[in-house]
């Protein structure tokens, strides 16, 4: 395992590591590669995964991670002053490359590769985030959204074929982070 160094503060890269006075807390059964950085005042509750290169920062604020849900690869997820918190709720998949900044992710939501949350940003439960999308600053989305472009536009509904969908992602990375963990 490597260690880099924040100021006085260490970083252990593939595993958790306090800053301050806030440690990262995991449950049991949640998974963050050895790759992965979680740094501050992070939970991770049951089943998460946390997969190579993603960044979990929370030195100014906290970051909570809900049931199920999976953080892929090259993820930055960062808390962008004081107080602010950021959540992803419950069963929710973010994509590759994905930038979330002091934002709110439903449950069973879908963040496509590439997309960007800003400040204050809220995704409503059951949504999809279309790859490459720019969610601006205090920008809403209602629940059972299809969202693309940049800046992000509702494009329309998640039908039952969308809702299948997002269920079948949350559960296929299940079972890839039970190969691993």
């Amino acid at each position: 395992m490597r260690v880099y160094r924040l100021g006085h503060r260490s970083c252990v890269r593939g595993d958790t590591v306090g800053y301050s006075a806030s440690k990262p807390v995991l449950h049991g059964s949640a998974f963050v590669h050895k790759d992965a950085v979680v740094v501050g005042d992070v939970v991770l509750s049951g089943n998460v995964s946390v997969w190579p290169g993603a960044v979990l920062r929370a030195e100014r604020g906290s970051i909570r991670v809900g049931e199920g849900s999976n953080i892929q690869g090259r993820c930055i997820m960062q808390v962008s002053g004081r107080g602010k918190e950021m959540v992803v709720g419950r069963y929710s998949s973010i994509g590759e490359g994905v930038v979330l900044s002091s934002c709110k992710i439903g449950d069973h939501c879908v963040i496509g590769k590439g997309a960007v949350i800003l400040e204050d940003a809220i995704v409503g439960d059951w949504s999809i985030v279309g790859e490459g999308s720019l969610v601006t600053k205090c920008c809403t989305i209602p629940s059972r959204s299809l969202v693309f472009g940049a800046p992000a536009c509702v494009q329309g509904g998640v039908d039952d074929h969308g809702l299948s969908h997002i269920r079948d992602l949350a559960q296929k990375n299940l079972r890839l982070m039970r190969k691993y963990h």
